[in-house]
């Protein structure tokens, strides 16, 4: 992390316009003596002077960052729980290596003067230790769009590697929502459907009922999926967990907080493990990785743009939330903080959202 550091104070000081200026340095070149011949700032025949010893230039690695984040809670809720299910929401560009990747360590190894190391692999592997730490993904827009998010290939490879797919489709009407579930279920994908067109801020009438009798103990065991990215219309905490329990589908996502500050108490999340027909399934929790709001729990009304450090700056169009440095060993320390406990309340499971982060980070910095 400390490279990460350095290299964003390098890159800081080389977009200021910090380093030698040509011009001065030619003005100033000593005096040629009689006979001699100066190339390139030195007498030719003379001795180069010794290069300086500065360690090489680093590329700030923000998609490692946030992978190396995800890999870690994935690893401790498993040691934990092994059946305990990790999904990543917005992250289906940091399960491969991308095109960027290689093209940076193309640069490393040409700079590289020790032993030959192994060939590297190609742009388009998947990164096993992520994979591994992962249930499966969450994809917005994949049937109600007019271009899937995951291509056919994309989706079949993921279902190759073992990842359940996990989607969520705002689709406009009844009768498209029906479609989308149907090809999802041929497909062998845990779809979220409604008629709506943005996200619900709960169950209602745009919200296809669950239609699976079965009870529920895996994401392998799901067919539907009912992901309630809200509760703030609700008139309390009580009326919200109702609706809720009169819901029949078998994988529910919810925030864990009412309104963002009063937590779900572990006997509210039990209750909400049955279906209405009293059949068992699964209820998760939402946890943005790269996103602080001033109006969830842990908000101290001191903070201030880059006080925490890893506050630095306001989400456009989204009043009252932050986007967060979200390497930074405090931040982290608080997500940790807040995995455990929804572990703790007997959540089934984490979707992992906002893993996408290091996309707009990446753009700034281009690379042959």
């Amino acid at each position: 992390m400390h490279s990460l550091y350095r290299s964003l104070a390098i890159l800081a000081a080389l977009l200021a316009g910090v380093g030698t200026n040509i011009s001065t340095s030619l003005a100033q070149t000593a005096p040629v003596a009689p006979g001699n011949i100066r190339v390139d700032g030195r007498i030719l025949g003379e001795s180069p002077p010794p290069a300086p010893n500065e360690p090489p230039l680093v590329i700030p690695d923000f998609r490692n960052a946030m992978r190396d984040m995800i890999v870690s809670l994935g690893e401790y809720a498993h040691t934990r729980n092994s059946h305990f299910v990790v999904l990543v929401r917005h992250g289906l560009g940091l399960l491969m290596k991308s095109e960027r990747e290689a093209k940076i360590e193309r640069m490393t190894l040409e700079q590289d003067s020790g032993p030959v190391p192994p060939t590297p692999e190609p742009a388009g592997t998947f990164n096993r230790r992520l994979v591994q730490s992962l249930d499966g993904v969450v994809v917005d827009g994949q049937f109600c769009t007019e271009e899937p998010t995951a291509s056919p290939g994309f989706i079949a490879a993921l279902h190759d590697i073992g990842l359940n797919i996990l989607t969520i489709d705002h689709c406009g009407t009844p009768d498209t929502a029906e479609k989308a579930l149907r090809t999802a279920q041929t497909q062998r994908i845990v779809a979220h459907a409604d008629s709506g067109t943005g996200p619900l801020a709960g169950p209602g009438p745009t919200v296809l009922a669950g239609n699976n009798p079965q009870g529920v103990n895996s994401l392998a065991q799901a067919t539907n999926a009912l992901f309630v990215e809200g509760n703030s219309s609700e008139g309390s905490k009580e009326l919200w967990l109702i609706r809720l329990r009169d819901t029949n589908h078998d994988v529910l996502v919810i925030d864990p907080f009412w309104r963002d500050r009063i937590p779900l108490s572990a006997a509210d999340v039990a209750s909400l493990r049955l279906k209405q027909t009293g059949s068992r399934r699964l209820v998760l929790a939402r946890l943005h990785l790269s996103q602080a709001a001033d109006t969830r729990y842990y908000w101290n009304n001191d903070w201030k743009i880059n006080d925490p450090k890893w506050l630095t700056g306001p989400v456009p169009g989204k009043p009252g939330t932050y986007v967060v440095a979200y390497w930074e060993k405090e931040w982290r320390e608080l997500v940790g903080k807040m995995f455990n406990g929804m572990m703790d309340l007997g959540f089934d499971g984490i979707v992992l959202e906002g893993a996408d982060a290091y996309a707009p980070m990446e753009s700034k910095i281009f690379i042959k």
